[in-house]
């Protein structure tokens, strides 16, 4: 039962992975082309965090989480909003390195924080 559980876990794990990755590609690639035409990057950032937002919610429910009995998606706003304003915060303080640079180290934080919040708090699981 034990290793059914960690299997499951694990498999998990690297779903999470790949549909976020994907997610942050987007975000990377989406904030990278709109910079690279509006010079801004919090915006830049924004418009690829609302596309990786839509693309990581539907497919983390379908995916990685498709065993859970329900998903909140105003709890996951919450959490991916969090994620984003810390990456933001991030940003702020990368300003002195290249803006492809900022933009990537500054995404890259949000996966962690996304995987824990979005197993421990937006979906829920029946009690075993």
């Amino acid at each position: 039962m034990i290793k059914l559980h960690i299997r499951n876990e694990l498999r998990r794990i690297v779903i999470f992975g790949i549909v976020g990755g994907g997610a942050t590609l987007i975000h990377i690639l989406v904030a990278n082309l709109f910079h690279a035409a509006i010079k801004d990057r919090v915006t830049a950032s924004f418009i690829g965090f609302c596309l990786a937002f839509v693309f990581s919610y539907l497919a983390h429910r379908q995916f990685t989480f498709h065993d859970a009995v329900k998903g909140s998606p105003f709890r996951f706003v919450i959490v991916a909003g969090s994620g984003f304003l810390f990456s933001l915060f991030v940003l702020d303080h990368l300003a002195a390195f290249p803006a492809w640079l900022a933009l990537t180290l500054s995404i890259g934080i949000i996966p962690l924080w996304s995987f824990l919040m979005s197993r421990l708090w937006v979906f829920s699981f029946p009690k075993s």
